[in-house]
């Protein structure tokens, strides 16, 4: 469980108000987690992420479903198969292409419309472009030391939740 995937959810979703984790380890032998599900809960939905590393078939990486219709995305940004493939980022270096956007499936006007939405490049040097520029230009942090913490603090929660196997509240 990465802490980019607890800060994705609460910069997408914000701060929720409890949440739930089961963490486990099912590698024989093994030390670390390597199957989690957490519930995040806030006022008006729930946002779950989970992980496996024991899948024969592997799930969609985003399902959004909501009262409107769904949006579901099978992989992940490609940043990173990029990189281990040794290509390394410039220009459109990370342009997904149409098999790999996001899929939308909802209703307009009374027609059901299902249609592939172009995915938003990712730009990890952003960071640290933005660790160049709070340095020599005196910009702010886009990641503030607040923020880190409030995720630092949702981490402990999730392991205080799977270790008691109850629902945190979130204060």
């Amino acid at each position: 469980m990465g802490v980019h995937l607890i800060y994705h959810v609460v910069d997408l979703f914000g701060i929720p108000t409890a949440l739930y984790a089961d963490l486990r380890c099912q590698h024989e032998g093994g030390k670390a987690d390597d199957n989690f599900r957490i519930t995040f809960y806030y006022t008006d939905k729930n946002v779950v992420m989970s992980a496996t590393k024991y899948a024969r078939e592997s799930a969609p990486h985003i399902i959004l479903q909501g009262k409107l219709g769904s949006y579901i995305k099978l992989t992940l940004d490609n940043q990173e198969s990029l990189l281990l493939a040794g290509i390394r980022p410039c220009d459109n270096w990370n342009q997904e292409p149409e098999n790999q956007w996001g899929t939308l499936h909802t209703e307009i006007n009374g027609e059901i419309v299902r249609h592939k939405l172009e995915s938003v490049r990712g730009n990890y040097q952003a960071y640290y472009d933005n660790i160049y520029q709070v340095l020599c230009e005196n910009q702010d942090l886009i990641i503030t030391p607040q923020q880190a913490i409030t995720v630092l603090q949702l981490i402990e929660l999730v392991y205080q939740s799977a270790k008691c196997g109850q629902k945190m509240a979130i204060t």
